[in-house]
C-alpha cells in the first residue's frame, strides 16, 4: 500500500461484529496494517449506521526499525 511516508507491505484484514448495529455490512470494514514489527494502522474504511468513512494515516513517531 503507498502511504505518506512511503510504498509498505500491509496486511488486510476484513472487521465484523455479531449481532451489533455499530459496523455495517460484510467486508465492508477493513484495516490496513504494516507488515512489519509496528503493526501501524494506514488505512481503514468503514461503514457505520449513518454512513461511511476511511482513515488514513498521515505520520507516525516511535517506530521500531
Amino acid at each position: 500500500m503507498n502511504t505518506k511516508s512511503g510504498k509498505k507491505e500491509c496486511y488486510k484484514l476484513a472487521i465484523s461484529i455479531n449481532d451489533s448495529d455499530v459496523l455495517k455490512g460484510k467486508n465492508a470494514n477493513i484495516l490496513w496494517l504494516t507488515a512489519d514489527e509496528n503493526k501501524i494502522p494506514v488505512y481503514a474504511k468503514f461503514r457505520v449506521a449513518v454512513g461511511s468513512g476511511e482513515l488514513k494515516i498521515k505520520s507516525a513517531t516511535g517506530l521500531k526499525n
